[in-house]
């Protein structure tokens, strides 16, 4: 393991049990850290979105998810992550979270392709909820 990787995957944990605890600024500041450390893997970018989201911040949630989709397919496409940083998160998590942030913009549109991702991906609740 990479220091970087290593020291990175510490502070998206610790940022995670920060914001499991409400701990707001102190998570968003170790998440933060995670993406400085090893910008490549998408987790850290996931968590700050969905945190950006349950404060209401839907432009930088959207911004942060489009960079964890961008950086769980270039891991995919390219194996950057060693085998101690695979991604934890499944990329329909992404396309979920993303079509809960087009759907608070209510951009329906969007918001359906997102969800049908997640459905093409094996998860189509929030699809055949909202989109059929």
């Amino acid at each position: 393991i990479r220091l970087e990787e290593s020291s990175a995957s510490f502070y998206r944990n610790r940022g995670n049990i920060y914001l499991e605890n409400n701990k707001i600024n102190n998570a968003k500041i170790d998440l933060l850290k995670s993406i400085e450390l090893n910008p490549n893997n998408p987790e850290g970018y996931y968590y700050l979105g969905l945190l950006s989201l349950n404060q209401y911040n839907y432009t930088e949630s959207l911004s942060f998810l489009n960079n964890a989709i961008i950086k769980h397919e270039e891991g995919v496409n390219e194996n950057i992550h060693s085998v101690s940083e695979k991604s934890e998160i499944n990329l329909k998590d992404i396309y979920i979270a993303r079509g809960d942030v087009f759907r608070n913009f209510i951009v329906e549109e969007l918001m359906c392709d997102d969800y049908k991702n997640a459905c093409n991906l094996g998860d189509c609740e929030m699809f055949e909820k909202y989109c059929k």
